[in-house]
């Protein structure tokens, strides 16, 4: 309840597994941009089914620049890879 992605906005999921939080951000903002990062290709048709473009599969190697609105993440914990990635998605936010 607290994702208020806006319309036209453009939004990532760095790690997006099975596409949850991509079809999320979907139900919410259906005229949104929405880009995913998913390191296992398995998943990747399940993510572009929830309404995702793929852009990238080693989220720590995806560098666009400071081009989304929003990033909406669960980052892995384990090896304490959740600093890294936070830090990295907090790279990748437009000014504001």
């Amino acid at each position: 309840n607290y994702l208020r992605p806006w319309s036209g906005g453009r939004y990532l999921e760095p790690s997006a597994g099975d596409g949850r939080m991509v079809h999320a951000i979907r139900q919410a903002c259906d005229d949104c941009t929405i880009d995913a990062c998913e390191i296992e290709p398995t998943m990747h048709e399940r993510i572009v089914a929830a309404g995702s473009s793929i852009v990238g599969k080693d989220f720590t190697a995806y560098t666009p620049g400071k081009i989304y609105d929003g990033v909406l993440m669960n980052p892995p914990f384990n090896k304490k890879q959740d600093a890294k990635h936070i830090e990295h998605a907090y790279s990748l936010l437009r000014p504001g």
